[in-house]
């Protein structure tokens, strides 16, 4: 973690460019967010941590834990500090700063339950297809309760359903991450893409610009390791499912290995039909080695019945690396004495104990030193 290096708005790169005559790197045409971000670390400069990058917000019930659990660790201005940067991250819908820009992942903050506004209800109203023709506009009717009502309840429930097959998901791409982040081989490769990437942009590196050429080097670790994308150095984001019926674009799925069943629209499948079964034949056969051993992973927790709770303890891998490292990159220097308690704190915050949070740690340890562990 280092201090960060703030580059300037396009405003100010202008004004410098003409003053010196040099190229002066900016930010982004127009980025008010990144002007934010700027400003909370401003008004916090007081506060050492202010000026790290990354700097990721501290979930609440985790520092609530370190407070209870590791007393007098973090001074009154450090904890008040931290809550700052906690609510200057949800306004922003982020879960830290990163080149002085939010960080966005979905992982380690799902987004907000869906409400409609009074002027969504009335949008949604005047595009309902089943309208009659000839019926006013739905902003020079007087207003329908009943109507707004049944609007809000097929909303909830098109977003209840939506949760329903995406939350298993996102669980199996956080235990995709607990073990990702822990595998040596591709952490050494992320150091060598991170520092090519560097060498080509100085701002938010991780992500390929619109204004940039190709990088095929980035292209092929994404697909590689079965990622969509970053939303840090710190967070890759894992390939989801792709559960439309509609082919991706090339250009989204790159090269990366998939398992596709085609079906006519013809053909019904019975329900005892063993898709599950071909599923996992298929996956066996294009399985690449660097994958191996995460596949072999889910399939002996699949045949152990201990699915779910395999996934969470990799899942927890994830967790407590991430933050861990969030914390220690702020308040390293005053662990000595403290690791058991630290160790209860994450054992609060993740709902396992402290000697469970041990193991992990340990487990996370041998695992980046050694990637024979399973």
């Amino acid at each position: 973690m280092s201090k960060s290096k703030p580059l300037v708005s396009f405003a100010e790169a202008l004004g410098q460019e003409r003053s010196t005559g040099k190229e002066v790197k900016f930010r982004g045409w127009g980025d008010p967010a990144g002007e934010a971000c700027l400003k909370f670390r401003d008004t916090h400069k007081h506060v050492s941590a202010a000026s790290l990058d990354p700097l990721y917000a501290m979930p609440q019930p985790l520092l609530e834990a370190i407070c209870t659990h590791v007393p007098n660790w973090l001074t009154q201005e450090e904890v008040d500090f931290e809550r700052a940067l906690l609510a200057f991250c949800q306004s922003l819908l982020g879960v830290g700063i990163v080149d002085n820009s939010p960080v966005h992942c979905m992982l380690l903050d799902p987004p907000p339950p869906l409400t409609l506004s009074e002027e969504e209800v009335a949008f949604l109203k005047s595009h309902d297809p089943d309208r009659p023709a000839k019926e006013p506009a739905a902003d020079s009717m007087p207003p329908d309760p009943a109507a707004a009502g049944r609007l809000r309840a097929e909303a909830r429930m098109i977003e209840e359903t939506a949760e329903k097959r995406l939350t298993p998901w996102r669980d199996l791409a956080k235990a995709y991450l607990g073990w990702l982040l822990t595998k040596s081989e591709f952490v050494r490769e992320l150091a060598v893409l991170r520092e090519h990437r560097q060498r080509r942009s100085h701002w938010r590196s991780f992500e390929w610009m619109p204004n940039e050429k190709p990088d095929p080097d980035l292209r092929t670790f994404l697909d590689r390791w079965q990622l969509t994308a970053f939303a840090s150095w710190d967070l890759p984001q894992p390939q989801g499912p792709n559960l439309t019926g509609v082919p991706w674009p090339s250009q989204v799925l790159g090269a990366k290995a998939t398992i596709r069943i085609e079906v006519p629209i013809t053909a019904a499948l019975a329900s005892d039909y063993e898709v599950l079964q071909s599923v996992e034949e298929m996956r066996d056969r294009q399985c690449p080695p660097h994958l191996r051993e995460w596949i072999e992973v889910i399939q002996r927790l699949a045949k152990r019945h201990t699915y779910s709770l395999g996934l969470t303890r990799l899942s927890h891998m994830f967790m407590l690396q991430f933050y861990r490292h969030t914390v220690l990159g702020r308040y390293a220097s005053r662990i000595v004495g403290r690791v058991q308690q630290l160790d209860r704190a994450f054992g609060d915050f993740l709902g396992v104990g402290d000697d469970e949070t041990k193991r992990l740690r340990l487990a996370i340890h041998a695992r980046l030193k050694d990637d024979s562990t399973a």
